[in-house]
């Protein structure tokens, strides 16, 4: 009986041997105790597999420098002994389920480290890969240089110091989380949309690195030496400290399949240092750049803005370095948005929708040439300043283009300093503007002054209005007899209401057309007066809330007398049509301060620069309006006929608007919501205006998940993901 049981518990011992090094496979040798010296037999061939399943193996194997050899630490063993006669130059592969503790140099292209789930890379040891690859998917806490367009494919948890050098090939699909990241000629890194890098120290970056997933730097990293780094898809690298781009580095945010979240970069500052050529930043459609504090372009380096900028402090534009003038360009519903200081020494181009908003004060330096150094918008773009504003250089705006200015104005008396405005742009200034350059309006263009004007008589100092422009000071114009030139012509028109009745008692034209240095056409160039407004407003502002996509607005006024009601107006790129969005009813009579507001949820699908004004009226009908505000909202873009939106949504304010016109030819609309557990629900549009609506009230009352909408209209049918959050 007794012999029976030895029998039972060797087989379940030898069973168990063998299933604790099963995953290395076929073993020709087998090395399962610690030893005296040398396990390895004399007639080990090339080719063979060693399997090491002693608990703790220290002593050194002697390879005879044979080829091609295989060597497997089990589940559980450890190996931490060296390897004797072992040829570098040899193949070899060694396969860790277990844990390896030694030093170890790989020099053939078919070589390979492997450390498999639940294996380890541990206590002792470094690798160096000259040539071959390495793979993880357990955890290496031990350095590891990779050499010479070597691979290293990550899945597990790295947390030694890593090297990388010589057109070395990292890609992470797991978490690097280490003090020390060594970069160096030219490598290529691949963070997968599930890699974590997340250094505790500054990394100098070259060679190419494409990042879908999260790179997290706690100092500051430098891109330089032709280095291109790319933030991908929904890609996050986040600095601690500064970004440097030098010596051709170049960074690059894209999300071309709109994903969400969208890429990002956040850092302190970023910094476009005089040093080297060729370097550059590029901000894509759909992704977002978050600064703390400033962006610094301090060379011949331009930065690009097609998706969204936000820099927590000051933009400085420095005047260093040849090249191309234009430092900044923002196009194609761009946008970018300073909250403290802007100062330019060279060129600012915004194109296509584009935005520039400057929370504090814009000065445009006395530094270049007029072409090197000025701000030009076209085609619908924005410029807002919260602040004062200093124009010693031209601000051109064009094409159906805005400029609002909250603070005051003040065109120097310098080469080139003027502000010129062409094509249906507009223009708004809150505080008092102080003129010793040119301010020109032609083709329709339209300007608010809302406090003094000051002409002075100095150098180029004038007011010019051509081609049916439009100008309107509320308060007064000062213009000295001599130097200062007003000039209106063709069919333009030019009222000062301080100087009019009834406020003032200037009857007909003013400034007199025989004033020396005026030239003023007939009426209706110049006409109109200014009467009491029964409402004397205290503020009016506008603001664009991204999250729902709809323009708040917020007024507030100090007294009312007869007054009926607001009519809300809004304009679409231009301030040539306007239509009532809505209406709030007024206080009729009161001295006390009263807030009002207003939001527009019915923004449009193609977006652009988006114009409020508010129509006051009477008890008998007598009209008056508001300052103008504005916002920019960007274009919903897609390849399908319709759009969803906010998306995410809570259900309100939830909106179907559509993108392509011409699919849709009046046929009946039904749409059928799909929740998460595959119940459904059909809806008969009632009209195209409220079929948003009629999905976001059922919405509402749904708990949060992914719904799916299926829009059904004449043989047509789209589909479409809808998140809901509560």
């Amino acid at each position: 009986m007794k012999k029976l049981l030895y029998i039972f518990i060797f087989v379940i011992a030898v069973l168990a041997t063998n299933n604790s090094y099963a995953q290395c496979g076929s073993c020709d040798v087998t090395i399962f105790n610690n030893g005296n010296g040398n396990n390895t037999p004399p007639s080990l061939a090339d080719g063979q597999t060693i399997c090491i399943t002693a608990g703790n193996r220290n002593r050194a194997i002697n390879l005879r420098n044979r080829s091609n050899l295989t060597i497997c630490v089990a589940p559980g063993a450890n190996f931490s002994g060296a390897l004797q006669n072992y040829n570098n130059n040899n193949r070899i592969t060694i396969n860790v389920f277990g844990t390896y503790e030694a030093n170890l140099i790989l020099n053939n292209l078919n070589s390979e480290f492997n450390v498999f789930a639940g294996g380890s890379y541990d206590n002792r040891g470094n690798l160096r890969v000259d040539r071959g690859q390495v793979t993880n998917a357990g955890t290496i806490t031990r350095p590891i240089d990779i050499r010479n367009g070597s691979t290293y494919l990550n899945t597990g948890l790295h947390t030694g110091n890593l090297t990388l050098r010589n057109n070395a090939v990292l890609t992470n699909e797991g978490i690097i989380d280490i003090n020390n990241f060594t970069i160096q000629n030219n490598p290529t890194i691949f963070n997968s949309p599930s890699g974590t890098i997340d250094v505790n120290n500054n990394v100098t970056f070259r060679g190419t690195i494409l990042n879908e997933g999260n790179i997290i730097i706690d100092g500051s990293a430098n891109i330089q030496n032709g280095s291109n780094f790319s933030v991908l898809n929904s890609g996050r690298f986040e600095v601690d400290d500064n970004i440097n781009l030098r010596s051709g580095g170049t960074l690059v945010t894209s999300n071309p399949f709109n994903q969400n979240p969208p890429a990002r970069i956040i850092a302190t500052n970023i910094n476009l240092q005089n040093n080297g050529s060729g370097h550059s930043l590029f901000i894509s459609e759909n992704t977002i750049v978050d600064l703390s504090r400033n962006l610094i372009i301090g060379g011949p380096f331009p930065v690009f803005v097609n998706g969204e900028l936000n820099i927590g402090r000051n933009l400085n534009i420095n005047n260093s370095g040849g090249g191309d003038p234009t430092r900044l360009t923002i196009f194609d519903s761009g946008q970018v948005m300073v909250s403290r200081d802007l100062i330019s020494n060279r060129r600012i181009e915004l194109n296509d929708n584009a935005s520039l908003s400057v929370g504090r004060d814009l000065t445009i330096n006395n530094t270049g040439s007029i072409s090197d150094n000025n701000i030009t918008l076209n085609d619908n773009s924005s410029l807002t300043v919260s602040r004062n504003t200093t124009v010693n250089r031209p601000i051109n705006v064009n094409g159906s283009s805005s400029v609002l200015l909250d603070g005051d104005l003040d065109i120097r008396n310098v080469g080139g300093a003027g502000l010129n405005f062409n094509d249906n742009s507009f223009f708004s200034v809150e505080g008092e503007t102080d003129v010793r350059g040119p301010l020109i309006f032609s083709d329709n263009s339209i300007a608010d002054f809302f406090n003094d004007v000051n002409l002075f008589n100095v150098g180029n100092s004038r007011i010019e209005l051509y081609d049916n422009a439009d100008i309107l000071i509320t308060a007064d114009l000062t213009a000295q007899n001599f130097g200062s030139i007003v000039i209106v012509r063709d069919n333009s028109q030019f009222v000062i209401c301080d100087a009019r009745n009834p406020n003032g008692t200037v009857e007909g034209s003013f400034p007199p057309s025989s004033r020396w240095g005026s030239n003023i056409d007939p009426s209706p160039a110049y006409y109109g007066g200014c009467r009491i407004l029964p409402v004397e407003f205290l503020s009016f502002q506008s603001t664009y809330q991204l999250a729902k996509r709809t323009g708040f607005l917020e007024w507030s006024t100090s007294k009312e007398w007869e007054n009926s009601h607001f009519e809300i107006e809004r304009a679409i790129n231009s301030v040539d049509s306007w239509i009532k969005i809505g209406e709030i009813q007024g206080q009729g009579f009161t001295d006390s301060p009263t807030s009002y507001s207003f939001e527009d949820i019915n923004l449009p699908i193609q977006g652009g620069n988006i114009f409020y004004r508010l129509k006051q009226v009477d008890f008998d009908g007598t009209i008056s309006y508001s300052k103008t505000t504005a916002i920019q909202v960007e274009g919903l873009k897609g390849n399908k006929s319709w759009r969803v939106y906010p998306n995410p949504t809570s259900g309100y304010p939830f909106q179907i608007g559509l993108l392509d016109p011409s699919s849709y030819r009046d046929e009946s609309i039904s749409i059928r919501i799909i929740s998460p557990t595959g119940l459904y629900q059909f809806i008969q549009v009632d009209d195209l205006r409220s079929m948003g609506s009629q999905v976001g009230d059922w919405l509402s009352n749904q708990p949060s998940g992914l719904y799916t909408l299926e829009i059904i209209w004449g043989e047509n049918r789209e589909y479409h993901k809808v998140i809901l959050r509560r």
